[in-house]
């Protein structure tokens, strides 16, 4: 039919000519040409190449960081189409469109990323997304729409993502709180003095109980008379016979005991009791008596400069012979003699007096006070009183405020911080607690500058650094610095987000308390180094000891690559 309808009609062109023949085949290749474009990019999806990486989304830090990839291939796009692609997070509570990319053909009118028919094209994009909760259980799908010319036509949703890894919200924030150095009272200085008496005599002069230092060891006495030990010791100088020597400086010891017992308007019906007896029920006191000081004489001799012979002497007195041969030895000298039984003696019979001042009556009430309460409100006591003694300290306001954040009194504990910062704001301990302060109100950059500054002034804080490092995605950081911390649950965390995992391994089987987190953590390394023993063994003993664990492990993106495997649910179940 075809043909004859030609024949009967193109009588002038001799049928076909050469040219005509090959003008029409040109013609319905261009015609297939287009038509075949039209058909491949409606028709054939499946030649788009949409990739993710990663394909396991990992939460770092506050975001979520991934490369979208579309390869259109070569001779597939039409000049006149247009390519809408979404970016779309499908997750239990819904959808959410994250980003959407328009491409268009060469001779398009629409607005998008041009695509070379001849060439195609290869487009890559980053994407940094703030972290949402619904990541953790989610997937993401690349939702397209072809249209060209009039027709349009909706491909089916691709997959490019599962779910998403949060691992690094496992950490515990168990920051170390710094409690500084408690300052000593000053001790009081003992009250001393001294009494001399003449040779041979044991009864105080006027003139020696008259003296400064003894009036004023007396006034001490007197005034704060259960507050201190008192320690008496009486003298006599080596020269005459030794007993007699022995009593006298008993004797000069006991004048003295007398003397103190009047200042405290000593009472009492037994007329026969010494002084000294009398003390001992008082106060704490002590009482001694050296017979003959060879010593003190020995250092008086040493030290002076008016003695010709006072090596000969002090050979004598450091000799091995007995009191009387150096006595007689010491005599035979004359004229040096003579300057020291008039210089050196005297200064020898004597008793030496001294008020040690170390007990205080209301200390020992705050102390039996203290006994009755609980440890924690004992401690809390004792940090309220060091502010009370030492108000200009940073210490007490610092130590106090590392109680209350340990008890989770944020807001008490940054009032004593700011008091404390104000009277030592370069102090180490004040700088990290500061640091844990704003680490408990997820303030993490600051604390990690906190903690900075605490280090500059000499606070070893690893620990603080490296778990603060964790929340803000710096695992390099955060590994490092718990590579040189103690042993603990957060370590191995960082080790692993670090991909030290032989580090964290060892560091595993090191720690004692192994409660469900711990082989939940377990699992996780064991999945990271393809140890499935490991993993499911772990698992087991985790949902073993808290059933939380077994819904967790069903989502948590480490697992991803076991959820369809027996021997996975067999772990969980």
């Amino acid at each position: 039919m075809f043909v004859r309808y030609i024949n009967k009609t193109s009588v002038h062109m001799n049928l076909f000519t050469t040219f005509g023949h090959k003008l029409t085949l040109v013609s319905a290749a261009i015609i297939f040409a287009a038509t075949s474009c039209s058909i491949k990019m409606l028709e054939q999806p499946e030649m788009l190449d949409y990739k993710m990486s990663p394909a396991v989304w990992v939460l770092k830090g506050d975001s979520v960081n991934m490369e979208a990839r579309l390869s259109i291939p070569n001779k597939f796009f039409h000049k006149k189409g247009m390519l809408k692609t979404k970016l779309v997070l499908v997750s239990p509570s819904g959808e959410t469109v994250l980003d959407q990319i328009d491409y268009v053909g060469e001779k398009s009118k629409e607005k998008g990323i041009i695509v070379p028919f001849e060439n195609g094209i290869r487009k890559s994009k980053g994407y940094a997304l703030p972290y949402k909760p619904e990541f953790e259980n989610s997937k993401i799908v690349v939702r397209t729409e072809a249209t060209v010319k009039k027709k349009s036509k909706q491909f089916p949703d691709v997959q490019v993502a599962n779910a998403t890894i949060t691992t690094q919200n496992l950490f515990r924030p168990d920051f170390k709180v710094l409690s500084a150095t408690e300052p000593k009272p000053k001790p009081v200085p003992p009250a001393t003095a001294v009494v001399f008496f003449d040779i041979n005599k044991s009864n105080i002069k006027k003139n020696e109980s008259e003296k400064s230092d003894v009036q004023a060891f007396l006034g001490e006495l007197k005034n704060r008379p259960v507050m201190g030990r008192v320690r008496v010791q009486g003298y006599a100088s080596p020269d005459g016979k030794l007993d007699k020597n022995n009593v006298l400086a008993e004797q000069r010891a006991e004048s003295v005991a007398n003397m103190m017992s009047k200042t405290l308007d000593r009472k009492t019906k037994n007329k026969r009791q010494k002084a000294s007896e009398w003390l001992v029920e008082k106060l704490p006191y002590e009482q001694q008596s050296q017979t003959e000081d060879w010593m003190a004489l020995a250092s008086a001799i040493r030290s002076s400069g008016d003695l010709s012979d006072n090596s000969k002497m002090m050979s004598i007195i450091q000799g091995s012979g007995s009191n009387l041969d150096k006595q007689k030895a010491l005599k035979k000298m004359g004229t040096s003699y003579k300057v020291l039984a008039d210089k050196f003696l005297p200064t020898l019979r004597r008793t030496q007096i001294e008020y040690v001042v170390d007990f205080d009556p209301a200390k020992k009430a705050r102390e039996e006070a203290l006994a009755a309460m609980t440890p924690e409100a004992a401690e809390k006591a004792k940090l309220d009183q060091l502010i009370v003694d030492f108000p200009s300290s940073y210490v007490g306001y610092n130590n106090l405020a590392a109680w209350n954040i340990r008890n989770g009194n944020m807001d008490e504990a940054a009032r004593l911080l700011d008091q404390a910062s104000k009277l030592s704001s370069n102090s180490a301990e004040v700088l990290n607690n500061l640091g844990v302060l704003a680490a408990s109100k997820g303030n993490y950059r600051t604390a990690s500058s906190q903690f900075a500054q605490a280090a500059r002034a000499g606070a070893q804080i690893d620990y603080n650094q490296g778990l603060c490092a964790i929340p803000l995605g710096d695992w390099a950081t955060a590994g490092n610095r718990m590579a040189r911390a103690e042993d603990s649950y957060n370590k191995v965390l960082a080790l692993v987000l670090a991909e030290n995992y032989a580090g964290a391994t060892a560091a595993l089987e090191k720690i004692t308390d192994k409660d469900a987190a711990y082989f939940y953590l377990r699992a996780i390394l064991g999945s990271r180094m393809d140890n499935r023993d490991m993993m499911t063994t772990s698992l087991t003993r985790a949902v073993a000891l808290s059933g939380s664990y077994r819904e967790k492990a069903r989502k948590d993106a480490e697992f991803v690559k076991h959820w369809d495997k027996d021997y996975f649910q067999v772990s969980i179940r």
